[in-house]
C-alpha cells in the first residue's frame, strides 16, 4: 500500500531556454523503431556546468531507415556531433557506448513546449554563442518595466 497523504506534490519540469548548452553523452544505445523497419541511436546528453546543470536531453539518430534520406540526416547529424566533441576523431566504434564521455555543444530549441537538440557546435563558436546569451541576460535584466515607453 502506498500512503501519499503527507507528500508534497511535485510539477514536471519546465523546458529550459533555448540556448547553447555544454552537453556530456551519458548513453547511447541503439533501438529498433516503433514500426520495426529501421534502428537509431538513442543518445541521453547531460547539460554539465550551467544553471539547468544535470538535466537531461535525448537525440535519437537514424542509422537504418527504409527512407534513405533518413538514414543520410541521422548519420550526417552523428558525424557532426562527434566531429564538434572533444574527441573529435573518434568517427569509427563497435557500440554506440562508446560515446559516453563525449564533450559538445549544442544549440537546443523548443518544439511544442519541449526541448530538443537542434545542432552541434565547435567549442570556440559555441563558446562565443554563449558569451552573447550572457550578455543579452544580463541587458535584459537591467531593464524595467518604467524604460519601456508605450
Amino acid at each position: 500500500m502506498f500512503d501519499l497523504t503527507q507528500v508534497e506534490e511535485v510539477g514536471g519540469f519546465q523546458p529550459i531556454e533555448a540556448g547553447v548548452y555544454r552537453l556530456t553523452v551519458e548513453n547511447a544505445e541503439v533501438k529498433t523503431t516503433k514500426a520495426g523497419t529501421g534502428e537509431y541511436i538513442n543518445v541521453t546528453f547531460e547539460i554539465t556546468g550551467d544553471k539547468y546543470n544535470k538535466r537531461k536531453l535525448w537525440k535519437m539518430f537514424n542509422i537504418k531507415n527504409p527512407n534513405d534520406v533518413a538514414v543520410k540526416i541521422g548519420l550526417g547529424e552523428l558525424k557532426k556531433m562527434i566531429t564538434c566533441s572533444s574527441k573529435p576523431k573518434a568517427l569509427t566504434f563497435q557500440d554506440p557506448i562508446e560515446l559516453c564521455g563525449l564533450v559538445v555543444y549544442g544549440f537546443v530549441g523548443l518544439k511544442e513546449d519541449k526541448n530538443e537538440i537542434n545542432y552541434f557546435l565547435e567549442q570556440k563558436d559555441a563558446l562565443e554563442r554563449i558569451k552573447q546569451q550572457e550578455s543579452v541576460k544580463q541587458f535584459s535584466s537591467s531593464i524595467s518595466a518604467d524604460d519601456i515607453p508605450f
